[in-house]
Protein backbone atom coordinates (compact mmCIF):
# COMPACT_ATOMS: atom_id res chain seq x y z
CA UNK A 1 0.00 0.00 0.00
CA UNK A 2 1.44 3.13 -0.90
CA UNK A 3 -1.29 5.49 0.59
CA UNK A 4 -3.63 5.59 3.19
CA UNK A 5 -7.05 4.42 2.04
CA UNK A 6 -8.93 4.98 4.93
CA UNK A 7 -10.53 8.44 3.27
CA UNK A 8 -11.38 6.08 0.07
CA UNK A 9 -13.19 3.75 2.47
CA UNK A 10 -17.08 5.41 1.99
CA UNK A 11 -16.54 5.50 -1.88
CA UNK A 12 -15.31 2.02 -1.89
CA UNK A 13 -18.69 0.84 0.06
CA UNK A 14 -21.06 2.82 -2.38
CA UNK A 15 -18.45 1.19 -5.48
CA UNK A 16 -18.72 -2.33 -3.47
CA UNK A 17 -22.55 -2.22 -3.42
CA UNK A 18 -22.79 -0.55 -6.72
CA UNK A 19 -20.57 -3.49 -8.19
CA UNK A 20 -22.54 -6.70 -5.77
CA UNK A 21 -26.18 -5.47 -6.91
CA UNK A 22 -25.15 -4.31 -10.88
CA UNK A 23 -26.47 -0.35 -10.23
CA UNK A 24 -25.20 2.67 -12.24
CA UNK A 25 -23.16 5.67 -10.79
CA UNK A 26 -22.92 8.86 -11.52
CA UNK A 27 -19.50 10.28 -10.47
CA UNK A 28 -17.24 13.23 -10.91
CA UNK A 29 -13.98 12.53 -11.96
CA UNK A 30 -10.92 14.41 -12.25
CA UNK A 31 -8.31 12.86 -14.46
CA UNK A 32 -4.93 13.34 -14.53
CA UNK A 33 -4.09 15.57 -17.07
CA UNK A 34 -7.55 17.30 -16.08
CA UNK A 35 -8.08 19.73 -13.95
CA UNK A 36 -11.59 20.72 -14.28
CA UNK A 37 -13.29 17.34 -13.37
CA UNK A 38 -16.23 15.50 -15.44
CA UNK A 39 -19.64 13.86 -14.76
CA UNK A 40 -20.15 10.55 -15.71
CA UNK A 41 -22.43 7.47 -15.81
CA UNK A 42 -20.58 4.09 -15.18
CA UNK A 43 -21.70 1.02 -14.95
CA UNK A 44 -18.80 -0.39 -12.20
CA UNK A 45 -18.22 -3.97 -13.51
CA UNK A 46 -15.16 -4.62 -10.64
CA UNK A 47 -13.24 -2.80 -7.91
CA UNK A 48 -9.21 -3.62 -8.35
CA UNK A 49 -6.49 -3.19 -6.34
CA UNK A 50 -3.29 -2.33 -7.89
CA UNK A 51 -0.06 -0.05 -8.35
CA UNK A 52 -0.85 0.68 -4.34
CA UNK A 53 -4.36 2.52 -5.71
CA UNK A 54 -7.57 1.57 -5.80
CA UNK A 55 -9.44 1.20 -9.16
CA UNK A 56 -12.79 0.69 -10.27
CA UNK A 57 -13.38 -0.59 -14.09
CA UNK A 58 -16.77 -0.15 -16.02
CA UNK A 59 -18.56 0.86 -18.57
CA UNK A 60 -18.15 5.15 -19.13
CA UNK A 61 -21.30 6.11 -20.37
CA UNK A 62 -19.97 9.23 -21.85
CA UNK A 63 -17.13 7.61 -23.55
CA UNK A 64 -19.18 4.73 -24.79
CA UNK A 65 -16.37 2.61 -23.61
CA UNK A 66 -14.98 0.05 -20.71
CA UNK A 67 -12.45 2.78 -18.90
CA UNK A 68 -10.72 2.41 -15.57
CA UNK A 69 -11.02 5.02 -13.25
CA UNK A 70 -8.55 5.55 -9.93
CA UNK A 71 -11.01 5.79 -7.05
CA UNK A 72 -9.66 8.56 -5.01
CA UNK A 73 -9.76 10.83 -8.53
CA UNK A 74 -13.72 10.27 -7.81
CA UNK A 75 -15.02 14.27 -6.47
CA UNK A 76 -18.51 12.93 -6.22
CA UNK A 77 -20.06 9.59 -6.15
CA UNK A 78 -24.23 9.01 -6.44
CA UNK A 79 -25.74 5.54 -6.08
CA UNK A 80 -28.33 5.29 -8.57
CA UNK A 81 -31.94 3.17 -8.96
CA UNK A 82 -30.88 2.12 -12.55
CA UNK A 83 -29.45 -0.96 -12.52
CA UNK A 84 -27.58 -2.84 -16.09
CA UNK A 85 -26.37 -6.11 -17.33
CA UNK A 86 -22.53 -6.56 -17.29
CA UNK A 87 -21.81 -8.49 -20.59
CA UNK A 88 -21.42 -11.91 -21.05
CA UNK A 89 -17.87 -11.73 -22.40
CA UNK A 90 -16.59 -9.42 -20.23
CA UNK A 91 -13.53 -11.29 -18.29
CA UNK A 92 -11.96 -8.96 -16.01
CA UNK A 93 -8.95 -11.12 -16.55
CA UNK A 94 -8.77 -10.34 -20.17
CA UNK A 95 -9.42 -6.91 -19.73
CA UNK A 96 -6.56 -6.36 -17.30
CA UNK A 97 -3.95 -8.44 -19.36
CA UNK A 98 -4.94 -5.96 -22.00
CA UNK A 99 -4.93 -3.00 -20.45
CA UNK A 100 -1.72 -3.47 -18.96
CA UNK A 101 -0.03 -4.38 -22.19
CA UNK A 102 -1.45 -1.59 -24.04
CA UNK A 103 0.04 1.00 -20.97
CA UNK A 104 3.25 2.14 -21.48
CA UNK A 105 5.86 1.09 -19.25
CA UNK A 106 9.43 1.82 -17.84
CA UNK A 107 11.53 -0.65 -16.76
CA UNK A 108 13.30 1.14 -13.91
CA UNK A 109 17.40 0.54 -12.24
CA UNK A 110 18.12 2.17 -9.10
CA UNK A 111 21.19 1.43 -6.57
CA UNK A 112 20.67 2.42 -3.02
CA UNK A 113 24.03 3.02 -1.47
CA UNK A 114 25.11 0.93 1.58
CA UNK A 115 23.57 3.21 4.35
CA UNK A 116 20.23 3.51 2.75
CA UNK A 117 20.27 -0.46 1.85
CA UNK A 118 18.37 -1.17 4.72
CA UNK A 119 15.07 1.25 2.97
CA UNK A 120 15.57 -0.83 -0.02
CA UNK A 121 15.21 -4.04 1.71
CA UNK A 122 12.81 -3.19 4.25
CA UNK A 123 10.38 -2.16 1.07
CA UNK A 124 10.38 -5.41 -0.98
CA UNK A 125 7.11 -5.24 -2.27
CA UNK A 126 7.71 -1.99 -4.02
CA UNK A 127 10.38 -4.23 -6.38
CA UNK A 128 10.72 -6.50 -9.29
CA UNK A 129 14.33 -7.48 -8.28
CA UNK A 130 16.65 -7.07 -5.06
CA UNK A 131 20.27 -7.68 -5.77
CA UNK A 132 22.50 -7.42 -2.64
CA UNK A 133 25.66 -6.01 -3.55
CA UNK A 134 29.46 -6.97 -2.64
CA UNK A 135 29.84 -3.35 -1.00
CA UNK A 136 26.79 -3.69 0.50
CA UNK A 137 24.48 -1.24 -1.66
CA UNK A 138 21.34 -2.59 -3.50
CA UNK A 139 19.87 -2.76 -6.78
CA UNK A 140 16.33 -2.72 -7.13
CA UNK A 141 13.95 -2.82 -10.29
CA UNK A 142 10.77 -1.84 -10.82
CA UNK A 143 7.46 -0.97 -13.21
CA UNK A 144 5.83 2.12 -13.28
CA UNK A 145 3.25 3.17 -15.61
CA UNK A 146 5.53 6.62 -16.90
CA UNK A 147 8.52 8.43 -16.50
CA UNK A 148 6.92 11.28 -14.15
CA UNK A 149 5.87 8.02 -11.67
CA UNK A 150 9.22 6.81 -11.85
CA UNK A 151 10.69 10.22 -10.65
CA UNK A 152 9.10 11.03 -8.11
CA UNK A 153 9.77 7.16 -7.30
CA UNK A 154 13.62 8.27 -7.26
CA UNK A 155 13.07 11.59 -5.71
CA UNK A 156 11.51 10.13 -2.39
CA UNK A 157 14.63 8.29 -1.55
CA UNK A 158 16.68 11.50 -1.90
CA UNK A 159 20.36 11.21 -2.08
CA UNK A 160 20.17 7.12 -1.04
CA UNK A 161 19.40 6.42 -4.16
CA UNK A 162 20.42 6.73 -7.77
CA UNK A 163 18.93 5.64 -10.90
CA UNK A 164 21.17 3.52 -13.01
CA UNK A 165 18.61 3.41 -15.31
CA UNK A 166 16.61 4.53 -18.40
CA UNK A 167 18.68 7.68 -19.43
CA UNK A 168 15.90 9.87 -19.46
CA UNK A 169 14.64 9.34 -16.08
CA UNK A 170 18.01 9.88 -15.32
CA UNK A 171 18.12 13.11 -16.66
CA UNK A 172 14.26 13.58 -15.28
CA UNK A 173 15.36 13.12 -11.93
CA UNK A 174 18.27 15.80 -12.88
CA UNK A 175 16.35 18.66 -13.89
CA UNK A 176 13.16 18.11 -11.07
CA UNK A 177 16.28 17.84 -8.58
CA UNK A 178 17.49 20.97 -10.39
CA UNK A 179 14.17 22.73 -9.99
CA UNK A 180 13.75 21.77 -5.96
CA UNK A 181 17.20 23.36 -5.23
CA UNK A 182 16.46 26.70 -7.13
CA UNK A 183 13.49 27.30 -5.61
CA UNK A 184 14.82 26.63 -2.46
CA UNK A 185 18.25 28.76 -3.03
CA UNK A 186 15.30 31.70 -4.00
CA UNK A 187 13.95 31.68 -0.79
Amino acid sequence: HRADHTPLAPLLEKLRRATRERRRVTLVYRSRNQLKPLQRDLDPYALIHRWGWWYVIGYCHLREAVRTFRVDRIVELTLLDRTFEMPADFDIQEYLAAETQAQPRVHVRMRFAPEAALRALDNRAFWDTVEEQPDGSVVVTFVVPDLEWAAWTALGYGPHAVVLEPEELRRLVSERASAIVAQYAST
